[in-house]
């Protein structure tokens, strides 16, 4: 079996996931999905700075939390 176990998720993923209520884990999904479409944005516009990364995603997600458009721009960023 393979670190990431089963699935490709990681062994504290699933047992993160295993405490949650079935609506919690809809919305973790949901979350997981929105930051995946942040990521795809700014890879493709290759934004300068940090500050005009999130300034696109801010106005692509006006809905999006200040915490999740940072996610997003952390992982592209790593």
């Amino acid at each position: 079996m393979s670190p990431a176990g089963e699935g490709g998720q990681s062994m504290a993923s699933k047992s993160y996931r295993q405490i949650l209520r079935p609506d919690e884990v809809e919305l973790s999904a949901m979350l997981d999905r929105r930051i995946a479409e942040m990521r795809e944005l700014l890879a493709g516009m290759e934004p300068g700075t940090a500050a005009s990364a999130l300034r696109v995603l801010r106005d692509a997600f006006p809905e999006a939390s200040l915490e999740e458009r940072v996610r997003a721009l952390t992982a592209v960023r790593h």
